[in-house]
């Protein structure tokens, strides 16, 4: 858990059996036609977990599978904010993926929201460096490993690279944010805005280094690079939070994969 964080209550947790396979052995006893009545029945998607518990069965898009030290299953509900994920000690979320090793489902969108937080923390992602190849290999192997404690994720080396992405992206945007706010290169000197630290679990010797690449040449440099990529995008995600993987994930529910 982060460092300042005040405890959390973990979300309420609930075991919930699998009701597709009580039903079906119910109507099969009554020599009965197999009802359709539930989402899950009519998915005609193959799930894909790691390490699955095949005897449960659930709504993937509001709960989420869960599983203790002791291996002990359980389904959370409700919202369940990072600070959440952080604060649950010997717990991990089960993450459902495609076959593009893109996070699904309530899993999926928790493991990218903490991704994002991860970007933040400066033992894992430090905002001195300049570039994301410039992060020691070290330190994002402890992240991998720290996600990985917390996320049940396949063991794959491809896996770990999607999650690295994801990071970078979070990273980039998190230092970009940071520049907005507090670069102001008209109105303060650069000694300064490297004596104003951001009070975001900043060190001053990581925002000093940040400050003057910014004021640098070679960041001046790339910043009207990126300014210019930024102006001819012309394509744009307006799905809301329902990211094109669910969206793909919901047609092959509906309608199977073509």
């Amino acid at each position: 858990m982060p460092p300042n964080m005040p405890p959390i209550i973990p979300p309420s947790t609930h075991i919930k059996p699998s009701s597709r396979a009580s039903q079906n052995n119910q109507q099969q006893n009554n020599n009965e036609k197999p009802k359709e009545n539930s989402t899950k029945s009519k998915s005609l998607r193959v799930k894909s977990y790691p390490d699955w518990p095949v005897d449960i069965d659930f709504d993937d898009k509001e709960e989420v599978l869960t599983i203790d030290a002791k291996r002990n299953v359980k389904l959370v509900s409700g919202s369940i904010q990072t600070i959440d994920v952080w604060s649950n000690n010997g717990v991990k979320y089960y993450v459902e993926f495609n076959d593009l090793y893109q996070p699904l489902r309530k899993g999926g969108q928790m493991l990218v929201r903490f991704v994002g937080s991860i970007a933040k923390v400066e033992e894992y992602c430090p905002l001195g460096e300049r570039e994301w190849p410039d992060i020691d290999a070290d330190v994002k192997a402890k992240m991998i490993e720290q996600i990985r404690d917390l996320f049940v994720i396949p063991d794959h080396p491809e896996y770990n690279k999607q999650i690295l992405k994801r990071a970078n992206k979070s990273w980039r945007k998190y230092k970009h944010s940071l520049k907005g706010t507090y670069y102001k290169p008209d109105e303060k000197t650069v000694a300064q805005m490297c004596d104003a630290v951001p009070r975001h679990g900043i060190s001053s010797a990581q925002w000093r280094k940040l400050v003057k690449y910014w004021d640098s040449d070679e960041g001046q440099k790339l910043s009207e690079y990126g300014k210019a990529a930024r102006a001819a995008q012309n394509q744009f995600h307006r799905s809301g939070c329902n990211s094109y993987a669910n969206q793909q994930a919901d047609y092959e529910d509906e309608h199977g994969k073509e």
